[in-house]
């Protein structure tokens, strides 16, 4: 039931639609009712009976089960069955015909329904599967084509589906072409890149827009012709070679490698860090000084403790020059 409006309405859920069944009940605080002799009916707020919706139900009502459901097909159905039977009896349904439900095959797929009694989904030409094991969840075009491109009429054709029809409201139109035949009709879908399908019945002519989901192939759908653009199929050569298979990327390796590479370099910024440390500084500045100082005073004292006179200028002489460099560089260091 519909709060704002008092309908009981049958939509697809997954598409934003008008419904394809609905009671004519509108108005405020409306209720469905299910009552215990198997009846099903619309009620006011003054619960006054404005709309049955079960007319016959066997009797007496005590000695049936009753349910009432939605099936997989989008028909609201009323069942009985005898409490000594064996099988469930349809009491009421909306609608008989099975493709009377909006978006039933999904996406780019077909409803048809030869007998009235079942239905099957099939993709519409130029159309595959989403789903290989359940084509209701709908299907996808097998070559995305652009419509609009340049010299593109050569690379689709417009085929014919005969007693079918691509259902949809004043909205799901793109434009009408009136008093046309079909292949004036079909003029027209190939001269508008925008338009992918377009249903001809009576001289009329209705583009259609996508995506298109709701075709159907019924007996509602008689003598009217669906007509779809589908694109042209490139032959493959089986003498070009395939690509060759590009070797695997060992991403765990690449991870490894990048994991080692990232420790060494975290290692190495810090022993910068410890280095560049103003701590650090103060002491690695500070060592240079003592090595010199020490070897300063110990070559002086060497030189002090020669007591021979004779060897006392060689031994100047060798160390003269080095002594002198720590010095300057001491003083360096000073200032």
């Amino acid at each position: 039931m519909q709060s704002f409006d008092g309908k009981l309405v049958l939509s697809a859920f997954r598409f934003a639609d008008p419904g394809y069944w609905l009671t004519d009940t509108q108005g405020e605080n409306r209720s469905l009712v299910f009552n215990t002799s198997g009846f099903m009916y619309i009620v006011n707020s003054s619960n006054d009976n404005i709309y049955s919706l079960t007319r016959n139900i066997s009797t007496p009502a005590e000695d049936y089960y009753h349910r009432a459901t939605i099936n997989d097909h989008g028909n609201f159905q009323q069942f009985v069955h005898h409490k000594n039977g064996s099988n469930w009896t349809l009491a009421w349904s909306p609608f008989d015909e099975p493709c009377k439900a909006n978006s039933i095959c999904g996406v780019y797929g077909m409803c048809s329904s030869p007998d009235n009694e079942t239905e099957t989904c099939n993709c519409l030409p130029g159309h595959t599967p989403l789903d290989p094991d359940n084509v209701f969840k709908g299907c996808r075009p097998e070559t995305v084509m652009n419509y609009c491109a340049e010299n593109s009429r050569d690379n689709f054709t417009v085929e014919l589906i005969e007693d079918a029809d691509f259902v949809s409201d004043s909205l799901g139109d793109l434009g009408q072409v009136d008093h046309v035949d079909m292949e004036e009709c079909k003029k027209a879908i190939i001269d508008d890149c925008y338009s992918l399908a377009a249903s001809w019945a009576n001289s009329t002519c209705r583009k259609k827009r996508t995506p298109l989901v709701n075709t159907k192939k019924s007996v509602s759908t008689k003598g009217i012709k669906a007509l779809i653009k589908v694109p042209i199929k490139v032959p493959i050569n089986p003498d070009i070679p395939k690509p060759t298979n590009k070797k695997k990327f060992n991403s765990r390796a690449f991870l490894e490698i990048g994991s080692i590479i990232s420790s060494t370099l975290a290692f190495l910024f810090g022993v910068a860090a410890i280095y560049y440390n103003p701590a650090a500084q103060r002491f690695i500045k500070r060592k240079p000084c003592n090595v010199l100082w020490g070897y300063y005073f110990k070559h002086r004292i060497v030189l002090k403790e020669v007591g021979r006179p004779e060897l006392k200028p060689a031994i100047h002489r060798w160390h003269h020059q080095k002594i002198f460099m720590a010095r300057n560089m001491m003083k360096a260091h000073r200032v």
